[in-house]
């Protein structure tokens, strides 16, 4: 299993036959050591033991969740590999076996591409590996009532954490001035409970983090927090808008300054997506 060993760069990916835009995959990798593996800019993280068998065709490849959503299950898959190229074909966690290197809608299958890294190292280096260039921004600062929130975050405004609660289908995304196919909306959802948020395709997880907000703000301000680690305090600043059913935000990226209008442009960093509750 050594040869697997190092950080894995994912190039394309593809669930239930969408293709996912390039900005949506932003940096996302996979680091494996020894029979251990985890994984950076996933929406979520996600680590444990994997096992192989290279004595059948095409070979084979468990991954065991130990950590994140889907601790406790397992992803069966299959995989090639040519040079420093690594192609994954897994079935979604608790799903059979793919057999051959393809999704379909309803397949319940990801296919990934992935190259290695040779510039990461296994002590977890950043990579130098980037696909799109965010302009550097210090975000603003939140204030004091907010920060101190994240320890408490439904000391305030609970009807409105209510209003945001629940579950909404996808009905735009842009990330970085690309907007996310028809195709891929079709299986888009906002999940909301009290004030941890989840962000799911497929089925898969893609944003899951906690958030307070502040409804006397025009724009009304959404602040992001890990979930894990909360005295870090906030992560991304966003602003958002709620009509009715329909829910309007804008988020900005990580270490970026929160966004003022509801927009995303090609290398702004931002996302902006729109929600309709079910």
């Amino acid at each position: 299993m050594k040869h697997l060993d190092g950080t894995w760069v994912v190039m394309a990916l593809e669930t239930d036959g969408n293709k996912i835009p390039a900005a949506m995959i932003g940096e996302s990798k996979i680091i494996v050591s020894g029979d251990r593996f985890t994984t950076v800019a996933m929406g979520a993280s996600y680590a444990g033991r994997l096992s192989i068998n290279e004595l059948v065709t095409p070979h084979t490849l468990d991954l065991h969740f130990e950590e994140g959503p889907h601790a406790g299950i397992a992803s069966l898959a299959i995989y090639k590999m040519k040079g420093n190229d690594w192609t994954i074909c897994l079935g979604f966690a608790g799903n059979e076996r793919p057999t051959q290197f393809k999704t379909s809608p309803g397949s319940g299958n990801a296919l990934e591409i992935l190259t290695r890294d040779s510039t990461a190292k296994l002590s977890g280096a950043k990579s130098k590996a980037t696909r799109t260039a965010v302009p550097s921004s210090a975000p603003t600062s939140p204030s004091s009532e907010m920060n101190a929130r994240v320890a408490d975050p439904q000391s305030k405004y609970p009807d409105e954490i209510n209003a945001l609660g629940g579950e909404w289908s996808a009905q735009a995304i842009v990330m970085n001035g690309q907007a996310l196919p028809v195709e891929y909306l079709k299986v888009g959802r906002r999940i909301a409970t009290g004030n941890e948020l989840k962000v799911t395709m497929a089925g898969q997880v893609q944003v899951h983090t906690g958030f307070v907000v502040d409804p006397t703000q025009s724009p009304r301000h959404i602040n992001y927090f890990d979930l894990k680690n909360p005295k870090n305090g906030f992560t991304q600043f966003g602003i958002y808008e709620l009509t009715g059913a329909t829910l309007k935000a804008c988020m900005g990226g990580k270490g970026m300054a929160r966004p003022t209008v509801f927009e995303s442009t090609s290398g702004d960093g931002n996302t902006f997506s729109v929600w309709k509750k079910n």
